[in-house]
């Protein structure tokens, strides 16, 4: 059994896997799906799922509809967005605040779910200058912005903490400004910043060329960068950025090369891309029309890269567990 290798040329290697994975030298089908619950149809785009797991609920953007999933798969509709396209990004703090961003509104969304009538609302921002936020994480009592504007102050990121703390709520939709921090290590734009799950304190901070590590820091300054590393590959779209495990893997690209897929592990990032899959991924025609997330199953972790555009139209799978890779396709192989 095999995998995918994506030859450079055919007369090297033509192999292909389709929908399935190596499990213990066996081929066997990787997951489909099973449609449990239709919320709306005719084309609609679906934009981004949060999991809240201390809300017990599911919150799903379909166009500039941002409805909550319970239990039973019941839905209901908390809040219409301004725009209708692009992905949304979504994190949650201590204080049952989910923060959405789209990377057009000049304010994030924030749904509060712990007051007595949840709803959402744009985010009073308190402090700070204005921007567009373009990604956000939670880290340590800490909302942290992306920055979407390639303005001279597009090289900056932002930290904001909660200004809603239970049981007497000032504003349940507010955020106060912390800290307004600078990618430092090229000019370049800031934007995104995500945890480095199983790393403490720890930030990575991905512009477009480049990628730097802060940390989270007792004093005034909230975070300080790591001198003396930083990772030569930006994010050619935030949507590809994924975490899981010890794990950040993003499709990167600089201002010297085409675009490759990264993986970072605690202060280290490699270029997992073949020569082959380097191949495939130069012929992309709109490498920021792409998504990408990871998934485990059976001990397998897997990152799912897809290029929607129908320009492109391409799914692939890197395994982790048997460090291969994989097409996926729906039923006429797009």
């Amino acid at each position: 059994v095999g995998s995918s290798t994506y030859g450079r040329f055919p007369l090297i290697s033509d192999e292909r896997t389709v929908n399935m994975f190596i499990s213990d030298d066996w081929l066997i089908n990787f997951p489909g799906y099973l449609n449990a619950l239709t919320i709306a149809s005719g084309g609609k785009e679906g934009r981004g799922i949060y999991h809240s797991v201390r809300g017990n609920f599911v919150l799903i953007v379909i166009d500039n509809i941002v409805y909550r999933i319970e239990p039973n798969l019941g839905s209901t509709i908390i809040f219409t967005l301004p725009d209708a396209t692009g992905e949304v990004f979504m994190d949650e703090n201590l204080s049952a605040q989910i923060a959405l961003v789209d990377g057009k509104s000049p304010t994030p969304f924030i749904y509060n779910y712990g007051i007595a009538t949840p709803t959402m609302s744009a985010a009073l921002l308190t402090g700070g200058t204005a921007f567009v936020p373009n990604y956000v994480t939670y880290q340590n009592t800490f909302f942290i912005f992306g920055n979407a504007n390639k303005d001279p102050g597009g090289s900056q990121w932002f930290v904001y903490k909660s200004g809603f703390t239970p049981p007497g709520p000032a504003n349940p939709y507010a955020l106060t400004w912390v800290q307004t921090l600078t990618l430092q290590t090229k000019p370049d734009f800031a934007l995104a910043a995500i945890r480095i799950p199983s790393h403490g304190n720890n930030l990575l901070v991905l512009g477009s060329t480049v990628a730097e590590i802060w940390t989270q820091v007792a004093g005034i300054q909230t975070y300080q960068r790591q001198s003396s590393i930083n990772i030569d590959y930006g994010v050619a779209s935030v949507s590809t950025i994924a975490a899981s495990d010890d794990m950040i893997c993003w499709l990167g690209i600089n201002e010297k090369s085409s675009p490759a897929i990264m993986v970072m592990s605690g202060g280290q990032a490699e270029r997992i891309s073949t020569d082959g899959i380097d191949f495939l991924l130069g012929d992309v025609k709109f490498p920021g029309d792409s998504t990408a997330m990871f998934y485990r199953q059976d001990g397998h972790v897997f990152y799912i890269l897809t290029f929607f555009n129908a320009a492109d139209n391409l799914s692939i799978m890197y395994d982790f567990t048997t460090q291969k890779f994989y097409d996926l396709t729906d039923w006429d192989f797009t």
